[in-house]
């Protein structure tokens, strides 16, 4: 018997960019949208960083994506900022990072084995969810598996970014699971198995040569989807 059927695995929920598809696809956009602003560009991982560290302490005003881009705009004009300064920011960081994202992102390619290993654990009537800490736009579509995906949000939506708890225990209420039930999968271990292992999910670590010791909260390491098919379904 394989893991999931070990564990009564009811429902595997899956980080989307760098576990569903390559991360140096993502990092790829993510470098082209450092134009027309460089500045801007270059301040975006600090900007994201501040808030997953302070969102806890410091929520946004509103818990959904209007209160995480104000927030968001707000640590980019280093707290700074009336109504008018805000909205302008905001509006910046839409045209520059957002909407050119809807275009690059058309262009992502899935890792091999990835669909065919979800199509079999949705064959076990295993629900199959997933979360972004970007839009979702078209990236399901776009990797062929929209059809094998349950429910599906991005952390943005919520107004919290992972490893916060209510971007996962969003998704387990959306889905009616219970997240002792669910495993998630992600390739970040501060992001996705910290943050899936808060809410008591199991966790699997996608991570090539990862050594067992230096990733200790994790239940799972696997290299590939290949051998997370093994693992999972074997």
């Amino acid at each position: 018997m394989g893991y999931l059927s070990d564990n009564d695995i009811q429902g595997v929920c899956l980080d989307i960019d760098g576990t569903l598809y390559p991360r140096w696809m993502m990092d790829l956009f993510l470098a082209l949208s450092f134009f027309p602003d460089p500045r801007l560009g270059l301040r975006y991982n600090s900007v994201r960083k501040h808030y997953r560290r302070s969102q806890d302490a410091e929520p946004p005003r509103i818990a959904d994506r209007s209160g995480l881009l104000e927030k968001q705009a707000l640590l980019f004009l280093d707290g700074k900022g009336g109504e008018a300064r805000i909205r302008h920011m905001t509006d910046k960081v839409n045209r520059q990072f957002y909407d050119s994202w809807k275009h690059t992102f058309r262009h992502i390619h899935a890792y091999r084995d990835m669909a065919e290993t979800l199509d079999g654990i949705r064959h076990l009537g295993i629900k199959i969810l997933a979360i972004s800490d970007f839009p979702l736009e078209n990236k399901l579509s776009t990797l062929h598996i929209k059809d094998i995906v349950d429910y599906a949000i991005s952390s943005e939506d919520t107004g919290f970014l992972k490893p916060s708890k209510v971007p996962f225990q969003r998704i387990c209420a959306l889905s009616g699971l219970d997240p002792s039930r669910c495993l998630y999968c992600g390739d970040s271990y501060d992001k996705d198995v910290l943050g899936a292992k808060q809410v008591g999910m199991f966790a699997l670590l996608l991570k090539k040569n990862a050594r067992r010791d230096a990733f200790p909260a994790a239940d799972l390491i696997c290299s590939n989807w290949k051998e997370i098919s093994r693992i999972l379904l074997d």
